[in-house]
């Protein structure tokens, strides 16, 4: 079934395509060739540089090198694809681990960086960025454009890196071993603990002048207020962190762990959630309803279930009447209809209206959509699923999946997008479909 040449072109087109699928395209078959593209789009995402002196396998957000750096966040998203082997797990956690910030630093134009923070991304030369929209890893990393201090994600998805490793090999020794004469574990305590965290509620928050960026792939977007997605991924981590606490021993700190977990889970209900069924992505600017957040935190089993039909009516009209989900299934994260204004799709961006992430259309949270409509009918998710698989088949010469795209003005960009492989391909693989 090796339907994919080594310049990344798909064999004979949809001939084989057909012909390997029936008359029909069936349904199966269209999986079975989407895992093929996956994995060859995760080959795509793999580069080889020596840093420290060592040969690191590293795993850049997309194929066409867009991004010329190594970004935490995409390599923990593409990782969940299962293509990514566990030693090259374990030296990103390395390097990711060696570069993580000891002492708070105070760079130019009021920006800081807190102790124990990962990088937003290190450059192929082994230097160490906290901040996006910039390369430059000095004491100049920025006006605070995009933000005053780091996202607030690296470091959850660092966790999650971290215990990637543990699913795919059960060997929790990594968690001892000292990585600059501090051993693993205490590096990943130091990392959750953050910077900018309501202590009331464990909620990450950001404050209005000198805001903090909520996460990656929210990047150009400025909020303010409890934040809800990073919110979400320090609950998710608090569990990883329950778990692996257990693990070395650590039992009471296994059940800190779990109490803010639990605290994490009550508050999100508590503050975001509006009666709407979506989730609000933060209390002050930026307070609008927020589908990628909601669909996250479906998958991640935070909605109470009293509720949860609630969002789930929410994720189905929104898929109906096509004002979350596009005609090739990529997911907008502001519902449309209900932009900020007609010039904006959030309250604040950087990025032009319709564009990147103020109003574009994403894949990375397509299977996060597909879950969400499984739990509603089966056949609304195969529709979706359909629909993305059948886009991506088509377009894989010109480099779907895209990072985003949006058909009102034809544009997209990003291909061979790592995240909007990986985690569709990991929900369409989880599903037990009947067709």
């Amino acid at each position: 079934m090796a339907f994919i040449e080594k310049d990344g072109s798909l064999r004979n087109g949809h001939e084989i395509f057909n012909r390997f699928c029936g008359e029909d395209n069936s349904f199966r078959g269209k999986i079975n060739i989407f895992g093929e593209i996956v994995k060859k789009v995760v080959e795509k995402c793999k580069i080889e540089r020596e840093i420290d002196g060592k040969l690191y396998n590293l795993y850049v957000p997309s194929g066409d090198m867009k991004y010329k750096g190594f970004w935490i966040r995409d390599a923990s998203y593409i990782a969940e694809s299962g293509f990514v082997k566990p030693w090259e797990i374990k030296d990103m956690v390395k390097l990711i681990a060696s570069r993580q910030n000891k002492k708070r630093e105070l760079l130019k134009n009021g920006l800081m960086i807190p102790e124990w923070a990962i990088p937003d991304h290190i450059n192929f030369d082994g230097d160490a960025v906290y901040f996006p929209g910039t390369y430059k890893s000095g004491i100049n990393q920025g006006n605070g454009a995009y933000g005053f201090f780091p996202p607030h994600d690296n470091q959850y998805f660092f966790i999650e890196l971290v215990y990637r490793y543990f699913e795919k090999t059960g060997d929790f020794n990594l968690l001892k071993e000292e990585i600059d004469g501090i051993p693993l574990f205490e590096r990943l305590s130091f990392a959750f603990q953050s910077y900018n965290i309501d202590e009331k509620t464990q909620l990450c928050f950001s404050n209005e002048e000198t805001f903090t960026i909520d996460w990656g792939f929210c990047d150009t977007v400025w909020k303010s207020g409890l934040l809800l997605f990073p919110s979400l991924l320090r609950y998710k981590a608090s569990l990883l962190m329950e778990k692996m606490a257990k693990e070395t021993g650590e039992e009471k700190l296994s059940e800190n762990y779990g109490s803010i977990a639990r605290k994490i889970k009550r508050n999100i209900m508590k503050i975001f959630w509006d009666g709407s069924g979506w989730l609000l992505s933060a209390t002050k600017r930026g307070r609008q309803h927020d589908v990628v957040g909601t669909l996250f935190a479906i998958q991640s089993d935070i909605i109470e279930k009293s509720v949860l039909s609630v969002s789930l009516e929410k994720v189905l009209n929104g898929y109906v009447k096509k004002s979350c989900v596009d005609e090739n299934g990529y997911v907008r994260f502001i519902p449309d209809g209900e932009d900020f204004s007609r010039n904006t799709s959030w309250e604040k961006a950087i990025s032009r209206y319709q564009e990147y992430q103020n109003g574009g259309y994403w894949a990375f949270a397509t299977g996060w959509y597909i879950y969400a409509l499984s739990k509603i009918d089966l056949r609304y998710a195969e529709q979706l699923t359909d629909v993305f698989l059948s886009h991506t088949l088509k377009h894989w010469r010109e480099g779907a999946p895209f990072e985003w795209e949006n058909n009102k003005i034809e544009s997209h960009s990003g291909c061979f997008y790592g995240a909007s492989a990986a985690l569709p391909f990991k929900f369409i693989k989880k599903i037990k479909w009947k067709r």
